[in-house]
């Protein structure tokens, strides 16, 4: 099995310094670990928005920092905990990746079946600005399947959800997997959340641990 993702000896600042670990294709993977442990920053290197101090972050045997990084962040994109919200209605930010893009806008009842798909009780015409945080964090989960990308990163995607409407979320997310063959890897707090992934990779004291470790 190829890897999807390969981190040699990364640090940044005095946040994160950990050994090499490879994170695997055609497999969930969940990131866990307790406040300050560097998950969200890996992330950002995964999706090249930060550039690790020392070390090299490889994608698909590639090092990212070495290709073009508009390119790669379109592949591999990011739902950040705290949801990017833009101005407009819901139907604005559901398709604004798709017109930065140059791709076409599905019709209204595509975009229709992505909100019921994720549980929103809300119409195209709605304000975004007025969403609940949770409402919010969907909204950009919707937008990025949309915009089809290779691989999906979520920080803490079901923070702002209940028990019942994160299990669906995540459910959906791994549906989507299985038939589509996005690739999923995901930061979750919560253990019985982070314990559904195929490949858990857990932080602690600066080391990595897999489930199979």
């Amino acid at each position: 099995m190829k890897d999807l993702f390969y981190c040699d000896s990364i640090s940044f600042l005095s946040i994160l310094k950990l050994s090499s670990f490879a994170i695997p294709s055609n497999k969930t993977t969940s990131i866990s670990g307790s406040s300050g442990s560097g998950k969200t920053t890996i992330l950002l290197f995964l999706n090249g928005t930060k550039n690790p101090n020392t070390g090299k972050v490889l994608y698909k045997n590639k090092e990212i920092f070495s290709s073009n990084i508009v390119t790669h962040r379109r592949k591999v994109l990011l739902v950040e905990q705290n949801p990017v919200i833009f101005p407009g209605s819901v139907k604005d930010n559901l398709t604004i990746g798709l017109s930065i893009t140059h791709k076409l806008t599905p019709p209204d009842g595509v975009l229709n079946k992505y909100l019921d798909l994720l549980q929103l009780s809300i119409t195209l015409n709605d304000s975004a600005i007025n969403l609940s945080g949770g409402e919010a964090q969907r909204l950009c989960i919707a937008r990025c399947l949309l915009m089809k990308p290779e691989v999906l990163l979520l920080d803490e995607p079901t923070s702002a959800l209940d028990q019942k409407t994160a299990l669906l979320v995540l459910n959906l997310l791994f549906d989507t997997h299985k038939s589509t063959g996005l690739e999923l890897l995901y930061v979750s707090h919560d253990t019985k959340l982070s314990s559904l992934a195929d490949n858990q990779i857990f932080i602690k004291h600066g080391e990595i641990k897999t489930n199979g470790t």
